[in-house]
């Protein structure tokens, strides 16, 4: 288009404006375009009823059922758009006129199935499903539950071709107390625990080593006046969460000796306290660095600083050759802490400026213990992951995260070579390094600090999860000290179920489940082979992958000893999980031990019970 030059406004041609407005105008009419499009779809469903049906539903119109159902279900002719479902899809239960509490409506994924979990227990009687969907379609479906409400009943073929019938009793599972997940908190507290402690090891422990100048030091001093309290303060927080992890508790709960000493069952709990003791009374030689090399202490002391780094070999249990496993964990620990603290301690202390005679001698000193160190990381490194994981390391969760570990750990080591090169080189040219070497080497060691760090982090995570040559059930039962555990699985269904003390009476009960990701209408059903016993039905209060129990006071009671059966059963979006199933055999518990001492007798008294069926079992939520 012409644009006449001699027509300016305020430095702009007048074409150049009306070339803009004409470019709003046309955005502004395409957005209100659009704007009207939208309005007319969203109220295109109320001016026409949808012509959408239903193909099938569970319970079915008109159907006659002996149980309440746990979910509603219902299978449409079309499929639902899943921006149209946004929304709403609206459905409703009563039974004789009583409203009957229904969870939140989900899509199935094939944009066809509706389902919803029944938050309460219905009446008997008639009860309407009343639905409705985005594009006007709606519609009911009847149907009866008969009979009492509050038991079941199960029918088995026992050998021989008879049949027994067992009552089943509905136990109503109350979560009571839903402690706050402490994994992420418990994963970067026990990251920062390494760190300040690597910090303190090899601090101290460098002071014989290489730098005994270094008791006189303030710079020092101030240093491990600063990192002891920061790593007693970490390690205890590490406990106490750890305790709260295992016990399934609040971190106020887990600030009690009870809790720390149930923490202590297994060898990693005994490890982290014992460290955490080792840590909080280091302080005796922190505060008095001259402790270290002063012969009337120094035996005790690097003892207590060994002692710390061979507490870090015992934080894993499982895998292959445990005892040998120990070994290499004990070997790769204190050499990880030496390579990191040293790092910390150079860049924080010995290379702030120019360096003395004495710091170079440290730094010499320091690159030889170093190169030894890096050494026995790489190849108990190994040995640990083959150990652990095998060939498996690329095809396992906790392979996959050691294989980043590995990663980040070699790019550290190339950086630390790297760095040991540069510091024999100059020093042999040069008595002392001067303050932009110094800074130089100082900002090398910060960088590879750095990576060792991540590569911290995810020894933090791997510690939380199972290596791939150690079978899942073997490694939880081991862990959780139950009497009885077992893994079941099938296409779609994967969970653990562990039972203590697996006898009659009060038992406490674990639930882990692995899959599916979502689930509605999650039951347990305990039923005895003795037809005259009444069963159990627990409801398990997971939605999706985590960790349900009922403790031993919870109310979970089995009153007959032989085989039970042991049903498992769930809901997802697309339809009922294939049941799990598996017996286990109850005996009586053992009877008390008596002891009766000369010269007394013993008096038998006879009393009466009356028992009463609890109804409501208080079930934790245990953090992943």
């Amino acid at each position: 288009m012409y644009c006449p030059t001699s027509t300016v406004l305020q430095g702009y041609r007048k074409c150049d404006f009306m070339s803009h407005r004409r470019t709003a105008i046309r955005r502004l009419g395409s957005l209100l375009f659009a704007v009207m499009a939208l309005l007319a779809l969203c109220a295109a469903p109320a001016s026409a009823a949808g012509t959408n049906t239903v193909v099938s539903s569970n319970p079915a119109a008109g159907e006659n059922v002996a149980v309440p159902p746990t979910q509603l279900q219902i299978i449409f002719n079309e499929e639902i758009p899943a921006l149209a479902a946004l929304g709403g899809i609206g459905v409703a239960m009563t039974c004789q006129g009583i409203s009957v509490g229904l969870g939140p409506v989900q899509l199935g994924v094939d944009r066809r199935t509706v389902s919803t979990a029944l938050t309460q227990l219905p009446g008997s009687g008639e009860c309407a499903v009343s639905w409705s969907l985005p594009d006007g379609s709606a519609g009911a479906i009847n149907f009866t539950i008969a009979g009492d409400t509050t038991s079941s009943s199960t029918t088995s073929i026992v050998e021989g071709g008879d049949t027994t019938t067992t009552t089943i009793a509905t136990e109503e599972v109350a979560v009571v107390s839903e402690p706050p997940r402490v994994g992420g908190p418990l994963g970067l507290v026990r990251l920062l625990s390494y760190i300040a402690i690597a910090a303190l090891f090899a601090g101290l422990l460098l002071l014989p080593l290489s730098w005994p100048e270094g008791i006189s030091d303030a710079a020092a001093a101030r240093f491990f006046k600063i990192v002891w309290p920061l790593a007693s303060v970490i390690t205890v927080l590490n406990m106490i969460l750890a305790a709260a992890q295992h016990n399934g508790e609040t971190f106020t709960e887990s600030l009690s000796l009870n809790d720390w000493i149930d923490l202590a069952s297994d060898t990693p709990g005994k490890a982290l306290v014992a460290r955490t003791l080792l840590v909080v009374f280091a302080g005796w030689m922190a505060w008095q660095p001259t402790r270290v090399i002063d012969p009337a202490y120094d035996s005790f002391a690097l003892g207590h600083l060994a002692l710390i780094g061979v507490s870090f070999g015992f934080d894993r249990d499982d895998g292959r050759s445990v005892a040998f496993g120990y070994l290499i964990g004990i070997l790769h620990s204190v050499s990880a802490l030496f390579i990191v603290g040293g790092a910390i301690m150079f860049s924080r202390v010995l290379l702030t400026g120019k360096s003395t005679e004495a710091t170079t001698n440290a730094l010499r000193e320091y690159s030889k213990w170093l190169i030894r160190a890096l050494l026995v990381v790489v190849v108990t490194g190994v040995m640990q992951t083959l150990r652990l994981d095998g060939f498996g390391i690329l095809t396992s969760p906790h392979g996959r995260v050691i294989t980043a570990k590995i990663v980040f750990v070699g790019v550290g080591i190339f950086i630390t070579l790297a760095l040991r090169k540069y510091v024999i080189s100059t020093l042999s040219r040069v008595r002392r390094l001067n303050t932009a070497q110094s800074l130089k080497t100082r900002h090398a060691m910060n960088l590879s600090v750095a990576f060792f760090a991540v590569a911290l982090a995810f020894t933090s995570w791997s510690v939380t999860m199972l290596p791939a040559q150690m079978p899942k059930d073997e490694a939880a039962a081991k862990k959780l000290n139950f009497a009885w555990t077992e893994r079941l699985t099938n296409e779609g269904f994967d969970l653990q179920i562990s039972l203590d003390p697996a006898t009659t009476g009060p038992n406490k009960l674990r639930i882990e489940l692995y899959a599916p990701d979502r689930i509605n209408n999650f039951h347990v059903k305990f039923v005895p082979a003795l037809a005259s016993a009444t069963g159990i039905d627990l409801g398990i209060p997971l939605e999706r992958p985590g960790t349900a129990i009922v403790t031993i006071d919870g109310g979970l009671r089995f009153n007959t000893e032989g085989v039970w059966s042991i049903e498992v059963s769930g809901t997802t979006t697309t339809g009922d999980l294939t049941p799990l199933a598996t017996t286990i055999n109850l005996s009586e518990p053992p009877p008390p031990t008596t002891t009766t001492l000369p010269g007394q007798t013993t008096t038998t008294t006879t009393s009466t019970t009356t028992t009463t069926t609890t109804t409501t079992l208080p079930v934790f939520t245990l953090p992943d």
